[in-house]
């Protein structure tokens, strides 16, 4: 990853000069994610494991941008970056972090390379390093055992269940809006709803807990 990332800055003159980020590099960036290279050489499933869809927030310099990510396929997202909206496809990728990629129907070579906490993404000869944006305290609120957390701020669109139900491991318990793509929260597992704090037509702040499930009973 590190000879990668070298090679991107080496071959990016633009990279140090303040040209933002074209909706194709954010878009690919969002699929990728920051999180870390895929296993394997296939596509399906590689990057960004996200059902429905969800939103992201990426820094990249001093600039935070706020992504909605929508999964169209196994290899297909449509990504809203303000107020454009990209189609993408993963058409090939190599070990080495060339990708072949189809943007708005036009296809063209890629690179991408994962440095410590940063995905770096090469375009059109500009390369960019983004970071995974996270508020304070949302680690410790998403690992809440039976939590359900809003993504992001939201619209809660609809809420499918109440304090007492039984739900079963990935049900849908509460749909969310946001920047006009629509989230499914579904239950970590099988459980008794013991909170719900989801209203619908309301708002709701990300890492804000939605639902809580019943703590498991100890063997």
């Amino acid at each position: 990853a590190g000879e990668l990332s070298t090679r991107l800055l080496a071959e990016a003159p633009q990279l140090g000069q303040r040209v933002p980020p074209s909706a194709a590099h954010l878009a690919l960036a969002a699929a990728l994610g920051p999180e870390g290279p895929p296993a394997g050489d296939g596509l399906a499933g590689a990057l960004a494991p996200l059902a429905g869809a969800a939103l992201r927030k990426l820094r990249c310099g001093e600039v935070v941008y706020e992504l909605g990510l929508q999964r169209l396929g196994a290899a297909r997202w449509r990504i809203q970056a303000g107020d454009e909206v990209v189609e993408l496809e993963l058409l090939e990728r190599n070990p080495s972090g060339r990708l072949w990629v189809e943007v708005e129907g036009v296809r063209r070579w890629a690179w991408a390379s994962w440095d410590g906490d940063q995905v770096w993404v090469e375009l059109d000869g500009r390369a960019y390093g983004f970071a995974a944006v996270r508020p304070r305290g949302l680690d410790e609120v998403e690992v809440a055992e039976g939590a359900l957390v809003a993504p992001s701020d939201a619209r809660v669109v609809s809420v499918a269940v109440a304090v007492g139900d039984e739900v079963e491991a990935g049900q849908v318990l509460v749909v969310l809006e946001a920047m006009k793509i629509e989230a499914t929260l579904r239950a970590p597992r099988a459980g008794k709803v013991a909170e719900l704090r989801a209203v619908a037509g309301e708002g709701v702040r990300r890492g804000a807990v939605l639902v809580q499930l019943e703590q498991e009973e100890e063997s």
